[in-house]
């Protein structure tokens, strides 16, 4: 409670169907070799959240592809999109997954991870084979359009479980 009486409240408390699940939210399961990218990817996530980062990386075959910075997650998947296109990222048609999740300790009531439309296309035209979201962490705006986007361009969306420190 504030001195004037006002609770501050989240989207999960309000508007909790809009917050990611754990499991297969469009697309396949992601294989093995694709999970193991997905925990690096976390681990890059909390190894960065002291220093209030961002909220996103992209991981493939076990290499750190981009890290969120001021940027936002949006123009940090522009810019892998950029290296594959220049040629200086060099990976097989859809590899890599974009991992997704609030820093430790962040109070998602102020400032909520969010995943919509525009990242799907991104993630797409960035040539990544999915993304994976903490559960719980992340708000999916308009969720219909999020997986019908992700299922058209042949995209998975994978919720996991926050891993503990």
């Amino acid at each position: 409670m504030t001195d004037a009486g006002l609770r501050v409240v989240g989207v999960a408390e309000v508007a909790p169907d809009l917050m990611a699940r754990t499991g297969v939210l469009a697309g396949k399961t992601p294989g093995a070799a694709t999970l193991d990218d997905v925990c690096l990817g976390l681990d890059v996530l909390d190894a960065i959240s002291p220093y209030d980062v961002g909220q996103s990386t992209a991981v493939a075959d076990g290499r750190v592809l981009a890290i969120e910075a001021a940027e936002g997650t949006d123009l940090m998947i522009a810019r892998i999109a950029e290296l594959r296109a220049s040629g200086k990222l060099r990976l097989g048609k859809r590899r890599g997954v974009l991992v997704k999740g609030a820093k430790r300790g962040q109070d998602l009531r102020l400032d909520t991870p969010a995943l919509g439309p525009k990242t799907i296309d991104g993630v797409a035209a960035a040539g990544l084979s999915g993304i994976a979201v903490v559960a719980g962490e992340v708000m999916i705006i308009e969720v219909d359009a999020v997986t019908k986007a992700a299922e058209r361009h042949g995209l998975f969306i994978f919720g996991m479980e926050r891993r503990k420190p």
